[in-house]
């Protein structure tokens, strides 16, 4: 029972341990991420005060509306029916069954063209992407190093994350702990 309890423990450390990704990114480095939250961020910096910048870029296919007109021509059976002061009219799609009007009542009947005009509205690609930077963190090492848990930051499927010392000859290397 013991042995049990032990395989069961350990797979779900494991699985716990599967959920968390560390990412190294080196000044002027980029990574493209797969989603998640940033639990933590470890900076390492040749300057003492070195002062950083880890962006997020995202991009988007630009979309617009696009909308197009057809008019359609159904023939359709007609048929007109009047005594000279009251006039009927009815109009059948399809095949239609003749038949005879009463003696007392004048007719016309034949074919006739119904138009239908439909519009659709759909979504086109333009080709063209938007890109929107978000600064994830920004912030200056103290002592050469800097540690930090950012609160409410996450990356999108796809997002690049950048990394860049804005501090003159700083150098270093940025380490992310992803989570998902």
């Amino acid at each position: 029972m013991k042995r049990i309890a032990t395989i069961i423990a350990l797979a779900l450390s494991m699985a716990a341990f599967a959920a968390v990704e560390t990412v190294e990114l080196l000044d002027g480095g980029t990574w493209t991420a797969s989603g998640g939250r940033v639990a933590a961020v470890r900076v390492v910096s040749t300057a003492a005060s070195g002062a950083f910048t880890l962006n997020g870029i995202e991009g988007w296919r630009e979309s617009t509306n696009v909308t197009e007109t057809v008019t359609t021509e159904t023939p359709v059976w007609r048929r007109v029916m009047t005594n000279l002061t009251e006039t009927v009219t009815n109009t059948y799609s399809g095949q239609v069954v003749y038949t005879p009007p009463p003696p007392w009542r004048v007719k016309e009947e034949g074919w006739a063209t119904n138009s239908v005009t439909t519009t659709v509205t759909r979504r086109m690609n333009t080709g063209r992407t938007i890109l929107a930077t978000n600064t994830l963190v920004s912030a200056t090492c103290s002592g050469g190093a800097y540690t930090n848990a950012p609160s409410g930051v996450w990356l999108s499927d796809g997002e690049t994350v950048t990394f860049s010392f804005s501090t003159a000859n700083a150098f270093g290397r940025a380490l992310l702990i992803i989570e998902r």
